[in-house]
């Protein structure tokens, strides 16, 4: 019997085992009966509450901003778009689709088109007001990046960072 590790420092070959792999794939050649795959699991996030075959009753739900200033109802809004870098006029809904049933959430109000909002196309006269909240704010943002708090004071006169060297 080798001591406790000594089987661990040598190879197989060493200890003269041959490779089992050959063993193993003339094995499975020669099965009369090969195996067959393992069956697929099932997509139980098509059935509602888990059960099998029972479908979702998807409905729009109004969802309420409580930490938002905004108005509580879907509406056109004067908004800052990331890809055009300025206000722009958009349709902001507060709904989502869920399932009426077992509550599961489906796609939140950024998922949504805005056709698919029940409120839209809102009203004409509040759509004029944000046209022009649009305007002041594309304003108020051009006069904000030209303002001396945007801005850097330019830097002038000696730097007094660095001491001068000696015979200079």
């Amino acid at each position: 019997m080798p001591r406790r590790f000594e089987r661990h420092k040598r190879t197989k070959w060493e200890w003269g085992l041959p490779a089992r792999s050959g063993e193993v794939r003339e094995a499975a050649r020669a099965d009369p009966d090969p195996s067959r795959r393992a069956p697929a699991r099932k997509d139980t996030k098509s059935w509602c509450r888990g059960k099998e075959g029972r479908e979702h009753v998807l409905h729009l739900v109004f969802i309420p901003d409580y930490l938002s200033r905004r108005a509580q109802v879907c509406e056109w809004a004067s908004l800052w778009g990331i890809q055009g870098q300025e206000y722009g006029l958009t349709w902001a809904c507060r709904h989502r689709e869920e399932c009426s049933s077992c509550g599961r959430v489906f796609r939140e109000h950024y998922d949504l088109r805005r056709e698919e909002c029940p409120a839209y196309p809102g009203d004409a006269g509040q759509r004029a007001e944000v046209e022009a909240q649009v305007e002041r704010d594309r304003e108020r943002h051009a006069a904000w990046l030209v303002s001396p708090r945007w801005r850097r004071p330019v830097i002038t006169g000696p730097q007094g960072y660095r001491r001068r060297r000696e015979g200079k």
